[in-house]
């Protein structure tokens, strides 16, 4: 075969052309030796057989359709000119007519791969498949007659008069032509569909490999933030109160415990971030004392919804942090966890200076809530709302909507699988919808 009819497979032409190359892969047993049986493509597997035998399936049931509709035409022809008697000849002609041709369309196939003339009109590709179009033509009518000839005698018709065969070859031409056009163009349509779906998913395979990096730098990000500013806390109590900083050691120990554990899952029950934030709330009592008040209050269906980790820690963070009472020295916070139809809303709400200041963006860069923001929209895009607002009472109001979603049977619960090591842990045990308030508890 010419330079100009290189070998090409679909899904891998010429990288001038844009085409990105398919990923093939070798699957070795651990002897190093071909396991050609238990690989999924290999030809050998049952799934290669079964996709084969129904290949092969169709291929015969399309061959058929079109040999029963092609014998249709012609012998209903035959009837309405009155000429009785054709059944078994049309029948015969029609059939070995189609079949002949199906038999040769693989070939037809391979070659409109190999010299691909949807890649440029070169005249060297060209001229081989015009005398590809004579070959098949010539081959196509030369079946055709040597079946009709053995059929026609085999069933007691007598000798078949294909009539003068150089005038038959080329009479045959015509539409041995339209065959082959037809089939070169669908196989390109059709290479050209199955690239572009490709494309599709190998950009969706990206995209989505993208946004979950992006959530676990976020996560990633979030963890050391807190923690440092933990640390720095704990070491500011070590010589006020060392009783207290080793509790809000331990406390933070056991917090960490259960925050590692989740570290590959981007959601979490509401429940297991309820634990994680009471083990927090026990280690701000340790620096607040008994000016700390926080009134909880979660239903049943919302403590089973998924929820992205820290959501709330991260909320509640910024409170202590910014909501003090400037005249009391007192931090209050209300924690609302609702579910309304398919939606679950959280709610924070302080009673500090509200939006004054701007509190909510950490003097760190952006780190505090900006972070959870940025989660919230890699995670479900324009299906959560994110607001704040200065309250009523004159506080500041977090409000987030999500989606409700909670795990399937598929995922095992995480709540409740873990005792807590500390007897003075203040961990809410999981119950029906609760109104609670933890109010001035000393560390």
């Amino acid at each position: 075969m010419t330079d100009e009819c290189r070998s090409h497979v679909i899904g891998s032409d010429d990288r001038r052309h844009g085409d990105l190359p398919l990923r093939q892969e070798t699957v070795q047993s651990p002897s190093g030796s071909l396991n050609s049986w238990n690989s999924p493509n290999s030809p050998n597997s049952p799934n290669s057989l079964n996709s084969r035998l129904a290949r092969l399936g169709l291929w015969v049931g399309v061959s058929s359709a079109a040999a029963l509709l092609c014998f249709a035409y012609r012998y209903l022809d035959d009837l309405t000119r009155q000429r009785p008697g054709t059944l078994f000849a049309r029948a015969i002609e029609e059939g070995t007519g189609v079949y002949a041709a199906t038999a040769l369309l693989p070939l037809i196939i391979m070659l409109a791969r190999r010299c691909r003339l949807d890649r440029g009109m070169r005249p060297g590709r060209i001229a081989i498949h015009v005398l590809a179009v004579a070959v098949f033509s010539a081959t196509h009518t030369s079946m055709n007659w040597g079946l009709r000839a053995a059929l026609f005698p085999a069933f007691g018709h007598g000798r078949y008069d294909y009539g003068l065969m150089p005038i038959r070859y080329l009479m045959e031409a015509a539409v041995d032509v339209i065959i082959y056009g037809l089939t070169v163009s669908f196989v390109y349509l059709f290479d050209h569909y199955k690239q572009s779906r490709d494309q599709e998913v190998r950009t969706a395979q990206l995209e989505t490999r993208l946004a979950e990096a992006r959530l676990q730098a976020l996560t990633v990000q979030l963890k050391p933030h807190f923690l440092f500013n933990t640390l720095n806390m704990i070491s500011e109590m070590v010589y006020e109160s060392p009783a207290a900083a080793d509790q809000m050691i331990a406390r933070l120990s056991e917090m960490l415990r259960l925050t590692l554990r989740e570290s590959g899952s981007q959601v979490v029950p509401l429940a297991r971030e309820l634990d994680v934030l009471q083990l927090y709330f026990e280690i701000m009592r340790g620096r607040f004392q008994e000016r700390l008040t926080v009134k909880l209050g979660v239903g049943q269906a919302a403590r089973e919804a998924l929820v992205p980790p820290l959501i709330l820690q991260t909320i509640v963070e910024n409170s202590i942090r910014h909501g003090v009472d400037p005249l009391t020295g007192e931090v209050r916070i209300s924690i609302e966890c609702e579910v309304m139809g398919d939606r679950l809303l959280l709610e924070v709400q302080d009673y500090g200076p509200g939006m004054a200041g701007s509190h909510l963006v950490s003097e760190s860069g952006g780190i505090g809530l900006s972070n959870t923001v940025r989660r919230l929209e890699q995670l479900y895009g324009e299906a959560q709302q994110f607001s704040m607002e200065t309250s009523s009472s004159g506080g500041l109001l977090v409000r987030i909507e999500l989606p409700y979603v909670t795990a399937d049977a598929r995922t095992p619960r995480m709540s409740g699988d873990d005792k807590d090591p500390h007897p003075d842990s203040r961990r809410r045990a999981p119950g029906a919808a609760e109104d609670q308030e933890v109010s001035r508890a000393g560390a």
